[in-house]
């Protein structure tokens, strides 16, 4: 892949998640680790687990566009559920 046809790609990416952050965001809220991350796949994203029920996580300090870090606090029903998240 050339560098042009990569930056059309990103910007192509960073469009689509500026569209949809908030339905994809919403989507997401309350959904155990499996659930938000094919959401999150089936929009062409990742996610990560940074805090789960409070302790942080190992985490690299890159940027990425495509990327969304999940906060998990167990759920009433003894599920870990998406708490919090944001965009890195």
């Amino acid at each position: 892949m050339d560098y042009k046809t990569e930056i059309e790609r990103i910007e192509k990416q960073r469009k689509y998640i500026k569209e949809n952050k908030d339905k994809i965001e919403q989507s997401i809220l309350g959904k155990t680790e499996n659930e938000a991350m094919e959401i999150l796949n089936s929009h062409g994203l990742n996610g990560r687990v940074i805090r789960k029920n409070g302790n942080h996580l190992m985490a690299t300090a890159d940027m990425r566009i495509d990327r969304l870090n999940l906060e998990l606090d167990k759920g009433i029903d003894g599920y870990y559920v998406v708490t919090d998240m944001s965009w890195c």
